[in-house]
């Protein structure tokens, strides 16, 4: 058995491919700082909560129908899968952007995640499969090189996409078509004014499914904050005495 090949990516060695840990402390960095009495560093999957969200391609009845984002992650279409979530400065993209790769990293594939600001004028193909390659190299250990072959085991995640092309949304449309060609599973955040279409009817994400990522209702502010009481408790705390602390 040939393992030359893993993750979609062509590799020197004969060995598993390894998230760099600097960049691995960096998915894990909430980018807040918080205080808590039992743990000294708290991870993004510590306090973590996939968010619920609105389909803003189907609509029923005069209502968006909704789904939670694992539940609309945990299925992988072989075809591919193209998504964009939008949500308001506060509603948590790049913390969704970071949860993704490391969903997706754990199911064996291989995820690249950029900066919409990164990509100021990198939009033809042979750019942007430059520059994901420069990627491969800061985010995993070993050497990687992309490979047309094997696109279907990558992830591209793009994270603030209104920022690419220096926010200038007439290239957006050439950007996501080559995107498109290089990689089919991607997926892109941006803020509630990104306009879904260009002003000269050019719909650049026409091949993508897009989301509005829905604020925390009390539901998710109850599971926060019972997250945040088992940090550092080893499940030794009793039900009822978390339950007390949470109702407290």
């Amino acid at each position: 058995e040939n393992n030359n090949q893993n993750n979609g990516v062509e590799k020197i060695k004969d060995e598993p491919i390894q998230i760099k840990k600097d960049f691995n402390d960096f998915l894990n960095d909430t980018e807040i700082v918080f205080a808590h009495s039992k743990v000294d560093e708290i991870k993004l999957n510590d306090i973590f909560l996939p968010p619920d969200l609105r389909n803003l391609d189907k609509k029923q009845k005069n209502t968006y129908s909704g789904i939670n984002l694992d539940e609309l992650t945990n299925a992988i279409d072989v075809e591919g899968f193209k998504y964009v979530f939008i949500g308001n400065d506060a509603s948590g993209k790049s913390s969704i952007s970071k949860y993704l790769f490391t969903k997706y990293f754990q199911y064996g594939l291989t995820p690249i995640l950029i900066k919409g600001s990164e990509l100021k004028n990198k939009i033809r193909k042979d750019a942007l499969v430059k520059f994901i390659n420069k990627k491969l190299e800061v985010q995993y250990d070993g050497h990687f090189t992309y490979t047309s072959e094997k696109s279907n085991d990558f992830v591209i995640i793009i994270d603030d996409f209104h920022k690419t092309t220096k926010a200038k949304n007439k290239y957006w449309s050439v950007l996501t078509e080559n995107l498109e060609n290089i990689c089919p599973n991607i997926i892109l955040t941006g803020n509630k004014l990104m306009p879904l279409e260009t002003l000269s009817g050019q719909d650049p994400f026409k091949n993508f499914t897009s989301y509005f990522i829905q604020e925390l209702g009390p539901k998710f502010r109850y599971d926060l904050v019972e997250k945040w009481y088992s940090l550092g408790t080893d499940n030794l705390l009793e039900n009822n005495e978390l339950r007390r602390k949470i109702d407290y």
